[in-house]
């Protein structure tokens, strides 16, 4: 049973453990066409978006901080939520997309790598792919938006393990054989972790500048070129 702490700390990520409510749809769903399509349609609808690729950017955005989320689980609690995609519910609150998890998706962690990794194969890469082979958008755009919470995330965090943790994310065999470099890696520009989030810069472009009344992000590469 997850304590109070627990849960509320994954309610500031959007991840609602055992919640009662009827599902706009399942994670799993995003895998099939039917489902990719209703979620780029729904991300349209809540934002704007112009194009099938802007709207799977800010869709993905909404999925990154939910990744965020799970990796906090792990570094802060010790705890992992391994669950068919199929038991994931996305649900709108204020306008904003939710999940809705079990409480009996999760359990104790043993192997810290494993965990991790698990958030990636998981969670991640069936995800990038499917939005990336859809909408025609490159995958470094979709991972760097998960890169942008999960780094805010770590440099808030409060726990022993979270540099040993996300020193694993940034190892290539961590992203292994979906991907033969950690892009988390390659978005540090250089930088150390320290120095990345104190001064937070993208090498993609998200195309929140492409939504109706937005403007370049503040950490859009473009702005260094125009």
């Amino acid at each position: 049973m997850i304590t109070e702490e627990q849960r509320l700390d994954l309610e500031r990520f959007a991840l609602h453990v055992n919640k009662e409510t009827t599902p706009l749809l399942l994670l799993d769903d995003l895998l099939k066409e039917s489902g990719i399509e209703r979620i780029l349609e729904l991300t349209t609808e809540l934002s704007g978006a112009p194009t099938e690729a802007v709207a799977a950017s800010v869709y993905m955005r909404r999925h990154g901080f939910f990744m965020a989320g799970l990796f906090l689980s792990i570094s802060k609690h010790q705890v992992m939520w391994d669950r068919g995609v199929d038991e994931i519910g996305l649900f709108l609150k204020d306008s904003l997309i939710h999940y809705a998890i079990p409480e009996t998706a999760g359990r104790r962690v043993i192997n810290r790598e494993e965990a991790l990794r698990s958030v990636l194969d998981q969670w991640g890469h069936p995800f990038v792919e499917a939005l990336s082979k859809r909408a025609k958008i490159s995958k470094w755009i979709l991972w760097e938006n998960v890169w942008g919470y999960v780094i805010w995330m770590y440099a808030n965090l409060d726990s022993p393990h979270k540099e040993a943790d996300l020193n694993l994310l940034l190892q290539d065999h961590s992203w292994k054989p979906a991907m033969r470099r950690s892009p988390f890696h390659r978005y540090l520009q250089g930088e150390s972790v320290k120095e990345a989030s104190q001064h937070y810069k993208r090498t993609t472009c998200c195309l929140y500048k492409e939504l109706p009344g937005t403007d370049m992000c503040p950490y859009c590469p473009l702005r260094t070129k125009s």
